[in-house]
């Protein structure tokens, strides 16, 4: 039998399970142990690790800024899971020897050509379109789609739906565009 932890790839309804399962299980473990309203979801650990940075450099820009008061800049479980992600994605890789260091993916390269300033600028605008959709939104995808669902939430089902309503006609947009 194949050691599943150094496989390169899972099949995704297996994956897909898995995801729902830790979901649930995490719903049910914020709720009731640190009763949190909000159950997964990054997106504001960004503003909380810079913060954090910030206040290194700056402790009484911190401690006047009512963003950073607002958030709260400690350490708490969602930056412990911020960074879960980030390990567990390495860890992953690394078992299932696809880990490589790629300046430019591979895909890029093919549609669109090698220009590192090119992937730079697209991935900026990217970037900042997700920025905005979470914004827009009070929160990331992951906490309003993948957090609803588990929750059986209207909400979260709309927002999975917008999700792929918008990002696939894009992907399709980008990467079937004839050169």
């Amino acid at each position: 039998m194949k050691n599943v932890l150094r496989m390169a790839r899972w099949n995704p309804y297996v994956g897909g399970a898995f995801l729902g399962l830790v979901l649930t299980v995490s719903t049910l473990a914020t709720s009731m142990f640190i009763e949190a309203s909000k159950y997964v979801g990054v997106s504001l650990t960004y503003a909380r690790i810079t913060g954090l940075i910030v206040n290194l450099f700056a402790p009484a820009y911190v401690a006047q800024s009512e963003y950073f008061q607002a958030i709260g800049i400690a350490v708490n479980w969602k930056m412990m899971l911020f960074f879960g992600i980030f390990f567990g994605a390495l860890v992953s890789s690394l078992l299932g020897n696809q880990f490589k260091i790629e300046r430019i993916p591979a895909l890029w390269q093919q549609r669109f050509g090698s220009s590192e300033i090119g992937w730079a600028v697209m991935s900026f605008i990217g970037g900042l379109f997700v920025i905005l959709g979470a914004q827009l939104a009070s929160g990331c995808p992951t906490s309003h789609g993948l957090g609803g669902i588990v929750q059986l939430a209207i909400s979260g089902m709309i927002a999975i739906g917008a999700i792929f309503s918008g990002s696939i006609p894009v992907a399709n947009l980008i990467y079937r565009w004839k050169k």
